[in-house]
Order: C-alpha cells, then structure tokens, then sequence
C-alpha cells in the first residue's frame, strides 16, 4: 500500500525535495503516507492538531509545501490555501497504481521531515529531520526499549510528534513488532486494549498515567503482558 501511494504522488507530479503538509489523527493511513513519502524524498510536514487555522496558515507560509494530505475532518485547517488537498481514505489516490517500489535514488542526509515545535516562546521552528538521523534515531530507541517482533506498542499519543511516530512507531515496524493504534487517550480503553492486545508497553503524560492506575483501581484488568 505504501509503495501504491508513493508511485500515485509520484504520477500526480510530487519529485524528490517537494514538501507535503500531512494533517490525521493516529491511523494506519497517517503512517501509509508519512513512509510513502519518505520513499519517493518528499518531505513529510506533520501538522499538531491542537493547532487552528493561524498556526497551520504560518506554516504553510514557512515551509511552501506543494500539496497536503488531509484527513476530510481537518480539512478546514487548509481553507484558503493555495494547495493541492489529497483527502484519506488513501486507497483512493492508489488505485491503478504500481506497488513495485519506487525508482527513486534518496540521500541518506535529504530531509525526509519538517516537524515544526509547539511555539511557546515565539513562532514555530521547523526542525529538519534527515532520513539518516530518523534511521539512527529508531534503532536507538529500538535498543533502548527492547523491541522485537514480540514487543507490542499501545499508541495514543499522537503521530505528528516524533516519539510517537519514530521512537516508537517506526522502531516497533524495524524491528518486526506490533502497533496498536489509538486516536485519543481514555484510561478504560487503555486498559481493555491491553488486556485484549498483550500490549507490552505504553507511554503517555504523568496525568495519563495516573489515570490510567485509578481506572485499574475501580476496575481491575489483566495487565500481566
């Protein structure tokens, strides 16, 4: 499905350096266009979604992408932009096209994302994320935690951020392990995702965290992965 996707960009126009703006929630989606972008050297731009319209607007501004994929829900972030919108579901946008992966020659140092910082203190700065330091970064975290193909993450925390989508995501598909994927954080399906996964690790806030024990309090599961 990636490489579906990634040759459908790829016959839409989209060529190596392109920026896109990649505004989702947590889906499988969102991580089918984050590394079909990578494989065809289109920098991948993750959009926080606590953001509004300013916010995305200055970004859009800063970084000139050439199109975005949008979930339909979020689309209103992009009103009066002047993008391309490629709306999920992505299958869509694939249909007809290859699934031979791309011919496409990327540098080890080309950018494959701009992830821009939650701008307490002044305007957003984009940080440059090459393909080799995301590589490095997932083989680390991969050792740090432990990660094999038994290693299965509970993710809410969200993918726009890179320790949800590459400390975490990217290391668990390195190394063979397993995601389960959730849009927003609630402390009772936290629980009955790992008694009904074996999920084998988590992370989220302290205050999730704390959540998560008094929900296990009132009504206690198996958390025995």
């Amino acid at each position: 499905e990636v490489n579906t996707v990634a040759n459908a960009l790829r016959e839409r126009g989209y060529e190596r350096g392109d920026a896109m703006i990649l505004i989702a929630g947590n889906s499988t989606e969102f991580l089918v266009a984050y590394y079909a972008l990578a494989k065809i050297g289109v920098v991948s731009v993750p959009i926080n979604l606590l953001w509004g319209p300013n916010e995305v607007g200055y970004v859009v501004e800063h970084c000139r992408p050439k199109g975005a994929i949008v979930e339909p829900m979020f689309a209103p972030l992009l009103d009066g932009a002047a993008l391309e919108l490629l709306q999920t579901p992505l299958r869509a946008l694939g249909n007809g096209a290859s699934a031979a992966e791309p011919d496409v020659q990327v540098g080890d140092r080309d950018p494959l994302s701009y992830m821009y910082t939650s701008g307490t203190t002044s305007a957003p700065k984009g940080v440059v994320q090459s393909h080799l330091a995301v590589y490095i970064e997932t083989l680390t975290a991969a050792a740090a935690l432990n990660i094999d193909d038994e290693w299965c993450g509970l993710l809410f925390m969200p993918l726009f951020h890179t320790a949800a989508l590459n400390a975490a995501a990217a290391s668990a598909i390195q190394m063979g392990g397993r995601i389960v994927l959730m849009r927003t954080f609630d402390p009772v399906a936290v629980l009955e995702a790992i008694e009904r996964e074996r999920v084998t690790y988590f992370f989220g806030l302290p205050i999730m965290l704390r959540a998560v024990l008094d929900a296990h309090d009132a009504a206690p599961r198996d958390l025995s992965s």
